[in-house]
């Protein structure tokens, strides 16, 4: 982490009956002296690695047989476009035509509010390749709210985090959060200057992406919650090989294109923030990087940093 000047909190795990390694760089909030840490007193934007919380929601409605894969889209939101040709499944694997970007409002919103926004900033192409859209997960957000008659935040709440015992991860919606924790702030390293250009990701921005970038939490907290996706607790194995294998490149809020391991990275254009994570399949090795500075030294890419830490903790 240092030889690549990243700023953040990494998790590896070598061996899930194991107490994981958790390595700090540099600060949280530099302006404050907050040094970067996992034991929840900081906590920082999840980003698009909460997809995989959203996605395996999906699949424990399409396990209890209230939501198929084939399921379309028209059934929950007929005003998009070819929505009667869009199924869950497309959604869970980005392929089902629909692009945009979701602008972030003067103002936090409600739930409803943000999946009314994510429908008027949507294209639908009714074209079925590949193409990543954070929108498809707001969508998948507000169909686990229409199937439950609850919000997403209630079903988040009590299927994964209150089950794991996930005590520092916060959901943003439209009321303030009531948190102790420190929120992290994001940097860029400018001519090898670290902390340079702070931005904090704001509460609007956050959310206004429910199931896909409105959570902060450790990576401590995110670790519980990818071994609780393949040991009952979320999902079974079963139920994790199938939120898996709807695409061979991208299922479920994680890329599946390698063998035996599934890995995913987000962000927040326009500031600092990078996160990812690499899972084994059995999660005989886990990293999860939350990083609140970038560019990272030699031009080393967030995924690539990523990669480096898949490799020591198969090693470590």
């Amino acid at each position: 982490m240092q030889k690549y000047d990243a700023i953040g909190t990494v998790l590896v795990s070598h061996n899930k009956s194991l107490t994981p390694t958790v390595v700090n760089n540099g600060y949280a909030n530099m302006l404050h002296s907050t040094k970067n840490t996992s034991d929840g007193s900081v906590v920082y934007p999840l980003a698009s690695l909460q997809n995989t919380m959203t996605g395996a929601m999906i699949q424990q409605l399409i396990n209890a047989k209230k939501l198929t894969a084939t399921t379309t889209l028209s059934k929950y939101y007929p005003k998009v476009a070819h929505s009667k040709t869009i199924t869950i499944q497309q959604l869970l694997t980005m392929t089902s035509g629909i692009k945009g970007n979701i602008k972030t409002p003067d103002d936090q919103v409600t739930e409803d509010q943000a999946y009314t926004n994510a429908v008027k900033a949507l294209t639908s192409t009714n074209k079925h390749t590949f193409t990543y859209s954070d929108i498809n997960y707001v969508l998948l957000a507000g169909i686990i709210s229409q199937v439950t008659g609850k919000s997403y935040t209630q079903n988040l709440q009590s299927r994964i985090l209150n089950k794991l015992g996930m005590k520092n991860t916060y959901i943003v919606n439209e009321n303030q959060p009531e948190f102790t924790a420190i929120k992290a702030v994001g940097y860029n390293d400018t001519n090898n200057n670290d902390y340079q250009n702070s931005q904090a990701v704001s509460y609007p921005t956050l959310s206004s992406l429910p199931g896909t970038g409105n959570v902060l939490t450790t990576p401590s907290d995110y670790y519980k919650f990818v071994l609780g996706l393949q040991n009952g607790k979320v999902l079974t194995t079963k139920g994790y090989q199938a939120l898996t294998g709807y695409s061979t490149k991208y299922s479920g809020g994680m890329y599946v294109n390698q063998k035996a391991v599934k890995y995913n990275n987000g962000g927040y254009a326009g500031t600092g923030f990078n996160t990812g994570y690499y899972a084994s399949d059995g999660n005989q090795k886990v990293v999860v990087a939350l990083l609140n500075q970038s560019p990272l030294k030699n031009k080393m890419t967030p995924a690539t940093f990523l990669n480096k830490m898949n490799t020591i903790a198969t090693y470590y």
